[in-house]
C-alpha cells in the first residue's frame, strides 16, 4: 500500500497507527508548533508541502477538493439529530466517512449524506488505561469530567454532588472541570482549569465511580477510558453511552429528549442543531445512590470487564477497521 494510496487524518495516535500499517498519511488541520513536530515525527506529511489544511469536520468542499491523487476520509460527524448543513456538504465530498458510533452513522444518513458513512470507533491507549492495583480510598471516591456546560451536563451533575454533599453522603466528591469555580459545590475538590490526559487518567485510576451526563456527544471517551480503568460508570441511557458503555460495570440512567435551546453558544459555534438528551438532578443522584449501594459488585465487573475494552477500544482496533474500509475504497487487497 505504501506510495499508492494517501488520506487527510486529524488524529496523531489514529496517525501513527495508520503509518504502522503502510499508509501515507498527510495531515488535513490547521496544525503548529508542537502537533506538527509530532505529527512529522509519525511520519505524517503536510499535503503538498503546504501548510496543514482545513479540519476534516469543518471543511468546506472547496478545501477538499484541492485534494487530488488521494482518498478524502471524513471522521467524526456531527452528534446533533439534525445534522448541521456545513457538516452535510463536506461529508458529500469525502470518499469514506468513519464515524466515531453508530448513533453519529444514522445521523448522517438521515441527514441525506449518499455515500453510506461506516463505523470505525475513538480510540484509546491501552497501555495508560489500566486498573490500578491495590487501590484503597477511605471513602468512595466519586469523579465527574468535563466542562463546565449545559452540553457535558455540568447543571445536572453539580446539583446531584451538592445533593450528596449536603446529605453528608459518605463519598469523597472530584471533579475536573475547565470553567467551574473550586467552591461551587461544599466539599468538593474541583480542578478548574484543563489538566494533562495523563493526570486525568491517573485521578480516574483513583476514582471509584465516574459520573457522566453529556446531553450531546458523538462518542463517551471518559468514560470508555474509565472502563479500560476498571472503574464502573453512570452514564446517561442515551446513544453512545447505550452503545458502547451498557454491560457489566454500567449503570445508565433515563433521560429525557429536547429541543435544543436556541442561543446556545456552545452549540452554536459548533454547527449543531435539533435535540439533545438532558440529565434530571434527582434521577442522577438516585442512580449515584443506588450505583454506591452496588459498588463491590460493578466494580468487579467493570475489571473484569477492562481488558476486553482495552483490546476492541484502542486505536491500534480502529485503525484496524479504517484500514479494512479503506481497502474497499481504493480496490487493493
Amino acid at each position: 500500500m505504501a506510495g499508492n494510496w494517501s488520506f487527510p487524518i486529524t488524529n496523531r495516535a489514529l496517525a501513527g497507527a495508520m503509518v504502522r500499517r503502510g499508509w501515507n498519511v498527510f495531515a488535513c488541520y490547521p496544525c503548529s508548533g508542537e502537533n506538527a513536530e509530532e505529527l512529522r515525527a509519525l511520519g505524517v506529511r503536510p499535503f503538498n508541502g503546504e501548510p496543514y489544511l482545513v479540519g476534516v469536520r469543518k471543511t468546506y468542499p472547496k478545501d477538499y477538493n484541492r485534494i487530488s491523487g488521494a482518498v478524502k476520509v471524513g471522521l467524526g460527524g456531527s452528534p446533533a439529530t439534525e445534522v448541521a448543513e456545513s457538516h452535510v456538504k463536506a461529508a458529500r465530498c469525502a470518499d469514506l466517512i468513519g464515524c466515531m458510533s453508530e448513533w453519529a452513522r444514522q445521523n448522517l444518513v438521515r441527514a441525506g449524506v449518499e455515500k453510506s458513512p461506516v463505523v470505525i470507533g475513538n480510540g484509546i491507549n491501552p497501555d495508560d488505561c489500566r486498573p490500578e492495583d491495590g487501590k484503597v480510598n477511605p471513602k468512595p471516591r466519586i469523579l465527574y469530567v468535563g466542562a463546565a456546560t449545559e452540553r457535558k451536563g455540568w447543571p445536572a451533575v453539580r446539583q446531584a454532588f451538592a445533593a450528596l454533599a449536603a446529605a453528608r453522603e459518605n463519598v469523597e466528591i472530584w471533579a475536573v472541570c475547565p470553567g467551574a469555580k473550586k467552591d461551587e459545590i461544599p466539599g468538593a475538590r474541583i480542578v478548574g482549569e484543563s489538566i494533562p490526559n495523563a493526570a486525568v487518567l491517573s485521578l480516574c485510576k483513583s476514582a471509584d465511580l465516574l459520573v457522566c451526563a453529556s446531553a450531546l456527544e458523538t462518542h463517551c471517551r471518559p468514560a470508555v477510558e474509565a472502563l479500560a480503568c476498571g472503574v464502573p460508570v453512570v452514564v446517561p441511557d442515551w446513544g453512545p453511552y447505550r452503545e458502547i458503555c451498557a454491560g457489566p460495570g454500567a449503570w445508565l440512567y433515563p433521560v429525557s429528549r429536547s429541543r435544543i435551546p436556541k442561543g446556545n453558544r456552545e452549540c452554536e459555534t459548533e454547527g449543531w442543531a435539533g435535540e439533545w438528551y438532558v440529565a434530571d438532578s434527582q434521577v442522577l443522584v438516585g442512580s449515584i445512590r443506588r450505583a454506591l449501594s452496588n459498588l463491590a459488585e460493578l466494580t468487579v465487573e467493570a475489571r473484569e470487564r477492562s481488558y476486553t475494552v482495552r483490546r476492541e477500544l484502542s486505536w491500534d482496533s480502529v485503525a484496524s477497521r479504517l484500514s479494512r474500509h479503506l481497502k474497499g475504497v481504493c480496490h487493493v487487497s
